[in-house]
């Protein structure tokens, strides 16, 4: 329960700040955008690892202030208790042609007795190539119990995105990582460098009236390394997202 308190306070002391006007020093004054969604997906996949063996629902809400953004994103397996909680910070940066998108994410697990809180530190770096492609790369790095080692996970992805039709914008992201010692022993139980990722992502997005939009998506990752595991080498997911942004 002290985990839950943790990651719901730093999103109430984020939309609190909001509510006073204290918004950091640059951040525009325009009134707060809040969003909600909820996603259907046949299964849990986070960098390429499955963590649940049935379906799940995945419902989330934000609220942004200019560029900063708080989110709120949980984790529910069919039939079983809320297993997972991440609050999550955004501030995206504009560098020349590089869109910068540092965040941070609180991760909690109420419900899995001996899963300590984990904190992630992220930057993703986008640079376009055109009018729909565009070069990625996303750095992670994982904290547990205040250790500071070097749990890294992060690679190269390409990304493309085009409206197909009034309303509609197709996307597709392929993408490669690697794995740090630390973070392949944890997962892994291997305490090597190595390959951890090839995965590609599709979307289909089709925008409604008042904010409002659906969208089915696919993920397929596939683990290189037979170090890593020699069995479920490849993953896939399907799912269905339902949200709004007022």
């Amino acid at each position: 329960m002290k985990h839950i308190k943790t990651a719901v306070v730093i999103m109430a002391l984020f939309v609190s700040s909001v509510a006073a006007g204290e918004l950091p020093a640059g951040t525009e004054t325009e009134s707060p955008v809040i969003g909600a969604e909820i996603d259907f997906n046949s299964k849990y996949l986070w960098h390429g690892q499955e963590y649940s063996n049935r379906s799940v629902l995945q419902p989330s809400v934000w609220v942004s202030a200019g560029e900063l953004t708080a989110t709120l994103w949980t984790n529910n397996e069919l039939s079983e208790d809320l297993n997972e909680i991440n609050a999550i910070l955004e501030y995206p940066l504009e560098f020349k042609k590089f869109l910068v998108e540092p965040s941070f994410s609180y991760y909690v697990y109420p419900t899995q007795p001996g899963c300590n809180p984990m904190i992630e530190l992220a930057f993703k770096i986008s640079h376009p190539l055109s009018e729909k492609f565009s070069l990625y790369t996303s750095q992670n790095f994982y904290f547990l119990n205040g250790d500071v080692g070097d749990s890294y996970f992060g690679g190269l992805g390409l990304d493309f995105e085009t409206g197909i039709a009034e309303n509609i914008k197709l996307n597709v992201s392929p993408f490669a990582a690697l794995g740090s010692i630390k973070y392949n022993r944890e997962n892994f139980g291997y305490p090597e460098w190595a390959f951890d990722l090839i995965s590609a992502d599709v979307s289909l997005e089709y925008g409604f009236f008042g904010g409002w939009y659906v969208k089915p998506h696919f993920t397929y990752a596939f683990l290189p390394d037979k170090n890593l595991t020699e069995n479920d080498r490849s993953n896939t997911a399907v799912g269905i997202a339902l949200g709004a942004e007022f």
